[in-house]
């Protein structure tokens, strides 16, 4: 595979932001977990081109996932901007069949989930503001 320095930079960049660690490196390679630890880290120069390779492949399968991922997830969520948290809790436990990948039901659990926290957030500040009148 022709790398592109841009490409690894971006890559690396993504990687840190996603949290990824040497380890799913080293579990997705094969190669050395301590030597991407020192990539991932800032603390090697100039990675050897190979290192470089299956960080942009790596990144570049956890791209196409994700994509993949967007699509079936607003496939499967058209609408639901029009229920409410517990409606989509309620449909959600009663459906589990319906939802093929754990991503799924993760992304409408936790988008309830801040919908709840945002209302119950609002809902302090309202009172805090009517103390002070």
């Amino acid at each position: 595979m022709d790398y592109n320095e841009d490409t690894y930079q971006e890559a690396i960049k993504y990687l840190k932001k996603r949290g990824i660690t040497a380890y799913e490196l080293h579990k997705y390679s094969g190669k050395s977990e301590s030597g991407f630890r020192k990539i991932l880290n800032g603390l090697v120069d100039s990675p050897r081109r190979s290192s470089k390779e299956i960080v942009i492949n790596f990144y570049n399968s956890l791209i196409k996932k994700e994509r993949k991922l967007k699509n079936v997830n607003s496939e499967y969520t058209k609408g639901l901007e029009k229920f409410t948290p517990h409606q989509i809790g309620t449909y959600i436990s009663e459906n589990l069949q319906l939802f093929n990948t754990e991503e799924i039901f993760l992304s409408l659990f936790k988008k309830s989930i801040l919908i709840e926290a945002n209302k119950i957030v609002e809902k302090g500040i309202e009172e805090e503001k009517n103390k002070s009148i």
